[in-house]
């Protein structure tokens, strides 16, 4: 279990992620085309990462895959960082044909 000051530090994390993502849906049901699919990859990734902080705090940190220990914090926050990717690959290539 983690300490009550890192406790609170996730809860603000978690606070400040979700306040993101409500703002970025709004905003993104009033956009299109190749800034909407960019858009939608930065949401996946700030709610992966959330997911990843909820993760922390309530489950177990890693999991025996066959021999090989995996963190599935890490697992996830590679996953978001994915969705980063292809986020900022939507934005160079709308503001490229722009």
């Amino acid at each position: 279990m983690i300490g009550s000051a890192n406790f609170g530090l996730v809860c603000l994390a978690v606070a400040v992620g979700l306040y993101a993502v409500i703002l970025m849906i709004n905003a993104w049901s009033s956009l299109g085309g190749r800034l909407k699919s960019a858009i939608a990859f930065f949401i996946s990734g700030v709610s992966l990462n959330v997911v990843a902080l909820v993760w922390s705090v309530l489950f177990v940190q890693t999991d025996n895959v066959d021999g090989l220990v995996v963190v599935i914090q890490n697992a996830i926050i590679l996953s978001g960082m994915v969705c980063f990717l292809l986020a900022s690959r939507g934005f160079v290539r709308m503001m490229l044909h722009a």
